[in-house]
């Protein structure tokens, strides 16, 4: 179950430390917009000009600045320039990670009879202790905010090359899985905002929700 995080934290430790040769600016995303059946070439975040009923108008698409994220039950907004992947390649686990430039979160979905979410944690931490090995500095007992929630859970940190790593595991209620925020620490301003931004997106939009099927066989108050 490591094997995922173990190279979520790698990037981030190359992201941490890599430096810029060439400019950080991508090649611009060319789109085509679709009105009554007429195609327009345009490009992304950039105005463009339709004729609308013989009428010209201009256009211009851009993206929100969060997506949100639902799966298994999970809702939390994240930042709209952040990656999504999804592995179902372990057996009875599946991973969904959505990665930024400094900061990455993980859910991860057990389907194993009888496995709660803390034993989930508690395995996933004692695997990522003994992966790091040499590099292992240490494992914490922490609290953050989901939802408006206090929830408690794992710190595991690790040093690499003089840049300290934190990888937070929390159990879920609800689901039988974890969830997962991995970030450097000692980070410079423009990483610490970022994992800010996460933070507080966690915290205002984070959700479990509750199926309908569960709601209806919730005994009735007397």
């Amino acid at each position: 179950m490591f094997t995922r995080a173990s190279l979520c934290l790698a990037s981030l430790l190359c992201a941490a430390l890599a430096v810029a040769d060439e400019p950080a600016d991508e090649p611009k995303l060319e789109i085509s917009i679709s009105i009554d059946g007429k195609t327009v070439d345009a490009v992304f975040d950039e105005p463009v000009t339709a004729t609308i009923d013989g009428q010209p108008h201009v256009v211009k698409l851009t993206a929100k600045p969060t997506r949100l994220f639902s799966k298994a039950n999970v809702e939390f907004r994240y930042p709209s320039y952040f990656t999504y992947e999804f592995d179902n390649e372990t057996p009875r686990v599946t991973i969904y990670t959505v990665e930024g430039r400094e900061s990455t979160l993980m859910l991860q979905i057990f389907d194993q009879a009888g496995l709660t979410s803390t034993e989930a944690m508690n395995s996933v931490a004692s695997e990522l202790r003994s992966a790091f090995g040499d590099s292992f500095a240490g494992v914490n007992e922490i609290e953050t905010r989901l939802g408006g929630k206090n929830v408690r859970g794992r710190r595991i940190t690790a040093n690499f090359a003089g840049q300290q790593l934190h990888q937070d595991v929390f159990p879920l209620a609800g689901v039988t899985g974890i969830f997962m925020h991995q970030r450097v620490a000692n980070a410079d301003s423009e990483v610490a905002a970022e994992v800010k931004s996460v933070e507080q997106l966690l915290n205002e939009t984070f959700r479990v929700k509750t199926s309908a099927a569960k709601r209806k066989a919730a005994p009735k108050k007397q």
